[in-house]
């Protein structure tokens, strides 16, 4: 399904870095586009193709830049583009029944790595891959604020409307009950600090407010495994282990993990968190040393892994400046689609895994494991580059679907539904997915009067 898409999606878009032949197609070539309509009836329509971007096609794969081509400085070269914001947008952006923000978005905000961690922090990244600049159309669907629907029958706004939010967020009827919903458009916000707040201020107003929550996950692209362990303890109130993860077993994860421990033992950390890392060492050598291709599981996202936040293997649910728990408590719906991908999926995963809530939608991308992009490829003097998954994530249990072997892993498998839903239907798509969100106020109105 998501290659389908995909592939619909470059009737609008020659994005070089998917199609490798775009730049053979040149700004003010022509296009026929036929459209069908619900008749049958079709319609051609001749188009012109725009550039944008550098303007300079990488026509080979050559040791040095082709001839003639121009310095690309990424922050003036799409400057003068006349895409701001793909097609599907434009048209949310214009109907923007949610009302939220469709200006320019702030400035993102750098997260800081921990000093001598900066190699290690490459397994926290599982995201999918973006171009630097906005394509005319849909080839990439992801983190967008926009929900694919449109708002539930009597939807109050809470977050959404400024520039600053991360989250589009509110409430909605279902019978007598208020239900809280939270869209999470990416595990990448522009500020870190500044979403953890809001989703905090959030959960516990749906705490108090609300009997249940709907979290949209629909089309997020993932982003950082250490930023999404961290909402999850705003809405699990009992402690819960991170995913763990089997790494390529390579010198350079050795080094990566000897590092960690030297910050764990200045750091003053206890002795089992220093265990642990040493154990996580040992068996990166048993692998190297036995020439296989993968280690055993080890627990790399887990408080004492990456995300480096100590306590052994268990995070603890959150707290307030007085130790309070202020976890969301009440049930908690689920939506995905099969561009919900990464750490997307590993957030899903974590809260599923511990039976704290039902997944709607479809079966999800199936893409499990931190990804790392690669210059220089082919030598120094290389123009290409690679996104090369360095991990593959591990359940804590096996996962069975259809035409798949069971196994206990994301890639390729993703998150099953307990409620599968398809979104692109043609009632869905010519109604703002009526029929899907009819679907999902009935599930969490059953779920929150325990007959679900």
């Amino acid at each position: 399904m998501s290659r389908d898409r995909l592939a619909v999606a470059t009737i609008l878009d020659r994005y070089q870095g998917y199609y490798p032949y775009a730049g053979k197609v040149r700004a003010g070539d022509e296009a026929t586009i036929v459209v069908r309509s619900q008749n049958g009836q079709t319609a051609a329509y001749k188009m012109a193709w725009n550039a944008v971007g550098p303007y300079t096609p990488l026509d080979q794969q050559g040791p040095v830049p082709n001839p003639g081509a121009k310095p690309f400085n990424k922050k003036t070269a799409f400057a003068l583009s006349p895409v701001k914001r793909p097609m599907r947008q434009l048209g949310q952006a214009e109907t923007n029944p949610w009302g939220i923000w469709t200006g320019e978005s702030p400035i993102r905000e750098e997260t800081p790595v921990p000093k001598g961690l900066e190699s290690l922090w490459k397994l926290q990244e599982a995201s999918a891959w973006e171009p630097e600049h906005v394509v005319a159309g849909s080839l990439v669907p992801f983190n967008s604020h926009f929900p694919e629907f449109a708002p539930p029958p009597g939807f109050k706004l809470r977050l959404g409307a400024k520039s600053t939010d991360e989250f589009v967020s509110g409430t909605f009827p279902v019978g007598n009950t208020l239900v809280g919903f939270i869209r999470i458009p990416s595990f990448s916000p522009l500020s870190q600090n500044n979403a953890l707040k809001q989703f905090q201020i959030e959960t516990s107003f749906f705490q108090t407010n609300t009997s249940g929550l709907v979290i949209d996950l629909m089309g997020n692209g993932g982003g950082s495994i250490c930023y999404a362990n961290t909402l999850v303890g705003y809405l699990n109130p009992q402690p819960y282990p991170g995913l763990s993860a089997k790494l390529r077993a390579t010198q350079f994860w050795r080094a990566s993990l000897e590092n960690l421990l030297a910050f764990e033992e200045s750091s003053g950390r206890p002795q089992s968190d220093i265990d642990l890392v040493k154990g996580m060492i040992d068996e990166v050598e048993h692998a190297l040393g036995e020439n296989r291709g993968l280690t055993q599981t080890l627990p790399v996202f887990t408080p004492v892994g990456i995300c480096n936040r100590g306590g052994g293997l268990f995070y603890q649910p959150a707290k307030d400046a007085q130790g309070h728990n202020i976890a969301y408590t009440k049930p908690i719906l689920l939506l995905t689609d099969n561009f919900t991908i990464s750490s997307g999926e590993m957030f899903a995963a974590t809260l599923q895994d511990q039976n704290r809530v039902s997944v709607y939608g479809v079966r999800t991308d199936g893409g499990g494991g931190n990804v790392v992009s690669f210059n220089e490829t082919l030598g120094p003097y290389s123009e290409g580059n690679a996104r090369i998954t360095l991990s593959i994530v591990v359940r804590n249990h096996l996962i069975s679907t259809p035409g798949l072997p069971s196994a206990p892993y994301i890639e390729n498998i993703g998150i099953q539904p307990d409620f599968p839903a398809e979104f692109n239907t043609r009632d869905n798509l010519l109604t703002g997915g009526q029929p899907f969100v009819n679907g999902f106020r009935q599930v969490i109105g059953n779920m929150i009067n325990g007959t679900q």
